[in-house]
């Protein structure tokens, strides 16, 4: 939001390098504190959550995309890059603080040094009186050359950086992962019931506004507009990519629904009320009975398309998400569906799954000989290659899934879980052929108890 206002009051005002020379306050405040605002929330969201630098590539997406089409249209970009310095700039100093997460750092840096140099580039090509349009291969150029000096200042961070695009699309043993999955394809083949359960109609309706939005960026150029087509865009891709990214597209979602409701009842009658008067007194002035008439029928028209346009926004956006919740059955009598539903919620553990932790945490033996040591600080702690856990250790051989359970029920460690790698040795050991290769494979990973495969089969 303070990004937007940032971008439509520095356009508004016209905001250039020339405001700081001639000390223009007026025009350079208000754009100023919007951005410090951004790139303080963007600070917050960095030291908040670890997928934040997705928001940094669309907000840098965003600005690479302006700064183009601005240029090759012959407009100041000064605006753009006063803005983009600031707000990356603003968050940088907030997670300076986090300095361990090096790539996250890095990210805020390169975001803000290369928004300052594609900045620079285009003012330099027009003082200079350059053809507009290799302006884009210049940046192609120069995105080129930033990769390399960062391949060759360092490897490693290179390899962290773009490595992180890799987690977006799974493949293979990560699609048995519900949240792994494509949006349109739930186990492999397409199916509207996930989109549906996340937005109902709301899905629809962000495609709709999603193609009006497309029109009204290239016919007007409008930069907030841009920011939010290029927003709504790459969470699309990433959404329909892993369901997970569902919760990013909501908002998304709200607010591509609220435009195509704005743009049903602005098609069926409402307008300005500026508008309106103007219409209604050309015709007050029409004298004959014959135009009263059509003056009578229009407003008639008029009143009716408003109704059936307030109507259908009410049925096609506000009930599909107010109406009654969905019946998960069979109900018992006398139960009412909503508690129904609340004490049938989907992916939770069932009884046999509580059961079996609570008898691993109070009837197997303590992997580290100390109840309490599930309770231990662990901030500070990073495995090297040396370090080597107690004799006691032991594990649960157990696919990905259900590690957490294992972990926060049974107070016991899982072979894997969702937020590590030991899901193929793991597999293996559930489709080995013979029951010997199988416990030769679960003593490889110290295993002493293994989970039913009755499990899978529910």
């Amino acid at each position: 939001m303070f990004l937007v206002l940032a971008i439509k009051t520095a356009t508004r005002k016209e905001l250039d390098f020339k405001c700081f020379t001639l000390h223009q306050w007026s025009l350079i405040l208000s754009p100023l504190i919007y951005s410090i605002l951004a790139g303080i929330f963007l600070g917050i969201y960095f030291n908040s959550w670890r997928g934040a630098p997705l928001f940094a590539f669309i907000i840098f997406v965003f600005f690479l995309v302006q700064f183009i089409v601005d240029h090759l249209k012959g407009k100041n970009t000064a605006y753009l890059c006063i803005i983009g310095v600031v707000t990356f700039f603003v968050a940088f100093l907030l997670f300076l603080p986090s300095f361990d997460i090096i790539h996250y750092l890095a990210t805020l840096i390169i975001a803000f040094v290369a928004i300052a140099v594609i900045g620079t580039t285009s003012w330099f090509m027009a003082v200079r009186n350059i053809a507009r349009y290799y302006y884009p291969l210049v940046l192609v150029i120069c995105i080129g050359i930033g990769f390399g000096i960062l391949y060759a200042i360092s490897p490693q961070l290179f390899d962290s950086l773009t490595g992180m695009f890799g987690r977006i699309g799974r493949s293979g043993a990560s699609l048995t992962t519900l949240e792994a999955q494509p949006l349109l394809f739930p186990g492999g083949t397409f199916s509207l019931s996930v989109a549906w359960a996340n937005f109902t109609t709301g899905i629809f309706f962000s495609f709709f506004a999603l193609i009006f939005l497309i029109r009204s960026v290239i016919k007007d150029n409008q930069a907030d507009k841009t920011l939010l087509l290029v927003w709504s865009l790459v969470i699309l891709i990433v959404t329909l990519s892993m369901r997970r990214f569902a919760y990013y597209y909501t908002v998304n979602v709200a607010l591509l629904t609220g435009y195509s409701a704005w743009l049903i009842l602005y098609l069926t009658g409402f307008r300005e009320r500026n508008t309106i008067v103007i219409e209604e007194k050309s015709l007050i002035k029409k004298k004959d009975k014959r135009k009263q008439r059509q003056r009578s029928s229009y407003w008639t028209t008029v009143r009716s398309l408003k109704v059936a346009g307030f109507i259908l926004v009410i049925l096609l956006v506000f009930y599909p998400n107010i109406g009654p919740l969905p019946k998960i059955g069979p109900f018992k009598a006398g139960t009412k569906p909503a508690i129904d539903t609340a004490r049938n919620i989907p992916y939770i553990p069932d009884d046999a799954w509580c059961e079996a932790c609570d008898w691993l945490r109070n009837s197997t033996p303590e992997p580290f000989d100390n109840s309490d040591y599930y309770y231990a600080n662990y901030k500070n702690f990073i495995p090297t290659d040396d370090y080597s856990p107690p004799d006691s250790v032991y594990s649960v051989a157990a696919w990905w899934d259900y590690g957490y359970w294992i972990v926060r029920m049974g107070h016991r460690v899982p072979t894997c879980n969702p937020g590590s790698e030991g899901r193929g040795i793991t597999a293996r050991i559930f489709t080995d052929q013979t029951e010997k290769a199988a416990i030769k494979r679960a003593n490889k990973l110290n295993s002493k108890f293994i989970q039913s495969l009755l499990s899978f089969m529910r």
